[in-house]
């Protein structure tokens, strides 16, 4: 043996020195898959002199082990090598239990029951909530697009001439609520356009729509339903009344009702309204004596509040009309489509809220006016007594009256629930629209006799001393160029009248104003 230093034998498990030398951060999952000479964040290699990195060494055949060599590699000793692919996902801690997700938020610890405020709850505490602002109050919109409403063929608008602008027909030109809107454009998206029972909805939609706008309690099962208004009184009227009995109506009015007596068989009879320096007015002692004079008569047509003069009845004359119609056993059938429409200052009052009303009283109402709604067709009668309803309902065949569309029903509902402030809006615009007619009215116009309506949007004015012939509405659509009602058309009491639409846009309105008072403000006798 030699005298020399004895060598150190090398340790069978020696590895490379890349692999001898690791960062003590890595964690043992993600050596297992390094390979000798492999670069990984984790894997420091030793520097020679020189400060040059060793070559990496040969790739290891397959199936060689590193520390026994290829000769004793077998089944159980191979090595396989690392498939190409995404790394494998990290282990997940023992103690965890949620997924390390990036993708998905952060939980919140829950909050501790323990009664302190949210300040004292360290990373739990979370800013004040800010108020949620009120939504906006729907007001009608001071605008009319007479292009859009041309092109749409609204009768209003496309009857006469384009270089004519329309002041006739008692329809107003202002955009409905949102919620009307939202309404139909719900319908038209599902495409939903069969048969259907909706129309139930109508009866609790106008019962909430009384009680918040009339203190009157309606029960929804004695509302029906019809496409229109005049539908709804002619079914009444027929159904409370034979061929050849009387028919009672109150000129000038409304000049369908004129038609209604002549085309179903009754006679005709009129309960006229008188005119004093106050204004319109219907006596109820005129009634009386029509009553009494015809004892044949068995249906009083009523048109509340009035349509042309505007004119609202006080409890006073409803009380003593319903007082006259039940002694002489007469039905009164109340035409309400303007009772939104009322000014602030002038009580309404629906027909069945009057004592003793209820067993003889039909109301036909809709939303149509108020919300110019009139081409969706959809219409109410109410009723207070349940004999009276299944009377009139039974008097007609059962497919006669029809069904109103789903569209009209679903804004009518709408309408009911959700207009309430837009109402309240259109009734503002309405008033400041009369006060610019009454201002110019005297100072351009003073020949001109007219009461300010109590009720509608709808001006009845006298124009006899104008010097416009027996039908003046024809000659200011000559010569002004703008469409009225022809005073007439109304009845006994119309002679030497027009009603004229103040419904519309201010600068459509004023328009209408310039053309038509230069021709008002010239006297009979020729005298400004």
């Amino acid at each position: 043996m030699g005298t020399g230093p004895a060598r150190r034998r090398p340790h069978r498990t020696s590895r490379p020195s890349s692999q001898r030398h690791r960062h003590p951060r890595l964690p043992a999952h993600r050596r297992r898959h390094l390979g000798a000479g492999a670069h990984h964040p984790g894997v420091v290699r030793r520097r020679v002199e020189g400060g040059r990195r060793p070559p990496p060494p040969p790739p290891r055949p397959q199936g060689a082990h590193p520390r026994r060599g290829s000769h004793g590699a077998g089944p159980r000793h191979r090595v396989r090598p690392r498939q190409p692919g995404p790394p494998r996902a990290p282990r997940r801690h023992p103690g965890r239990t949620r997924r390390l997700d990036p993708r998905r938020p952060p939980r919140r610890r829950p909050r501790r029951a323990t009664g302190r405020p949210a300040r004292h709850l360290g990373r739990d505490r979370r800013p004040p909530r800010r108020p949620v602002a009120s939504p906006p109050v729907d007001r009608p919109a001071d605008l009319t697009d007479p292009l859009v409403r041309r092109r749409a063929e609204l009768v209003k608008w496309a009857r006469d001439p384009v270089d004519v602008l329309p002041a006739w027909v008692a329809e107003h030109d202002f955009r409905p609520p949102e919620a009307v809107f939202a309404a139909v454009h719900r319908v038209a998206d599902e495409g939903a356009f069969g048969y259907t029972r909706r129309a139930a909805a109508l009866g609790p939609a106008y019962a909430s729509w009384a009680r918040r706008r009339h203190a009157w309690e309606v029960d929804p099962e004695l509302v029906t339903w019809h496409v229109d208004v005049l539908q709804g009184v002619v079914a009444a009227v027929t159904a409370l009344s034979e061929p050849g009995e009387g028919l009672v109506i109150t000129p000038p009015i409304y000049f369908p009702f004129l038609d209604i007596a002549p085309t179903t068989g009754r006679r005709q009879l009129e309960w006229r309204l008188r005119r004093d320096d106050t204004g319109w007015h219907l006596d109820p002692d005129d009634l009386d004596a029509v009553l009494s004079r015809e004892p044949d008569a068995r249906v009083l047509l009523l048109s509340h509040p009035h349509n042309p003069t505007g004119r609202v009845l006080d409890p006073a004359a409803l009380a003593r009309i319903v007082e006259i119609c039940a002694r002489h056993d007469v039905h009164i059938v109340s035409d309400e489509i303007h009772g939104d429409l009322v000014r602030p200052d002038v009580e309404f009052r629906p027909l069945l809220t009057v004592p003793g009303a209820a067993e003889r009283t039909v109301v036909v109402t809709s939303a149509a006016k108020t919300f110019s709604l009139s081409g969706l067709r959809c219409a109410v009668s109410v009723f207070a007594d349940p004999d009276l309803r299944s009377r009139v309902l039974h008097a007609h065949p059962p497919l006669l009256l029809g069904h109103p569309g789903r569209v009209g029903i679903e804004a009518t509902i709408a309408a009911w629930e959700h207009g309430a402030d837009w109402t309240d809006g259109l009734v503002e615009l309405i008033g400041r629209r009369f006060d610019r007619l009454a201002e110019r009215l005297a100072a351009e116009a003073p020949a001109v006799r007219w009461h300010r309506p109590e009720a509608t949007f709808l001006a009845w004015l006298d124009v006899s001393a104008c010097g416009l012939g027996p039908r003046p509405g024809a000659t200011l659509l000559e010569r002004a160029r703008v469409a009225v009602s022809e005073g007439v058309d109304f009845g006994e009491g119309g002679e030497g009248h027009i009603r004229v639409n103040v419904g519309t846009a201010e600068a459509v309105f004023e328009e209408i104003c310039d053309r038509l008072l230069p021709h008002l403000g010239v006297a009979a006798g020729g005298g400004a």
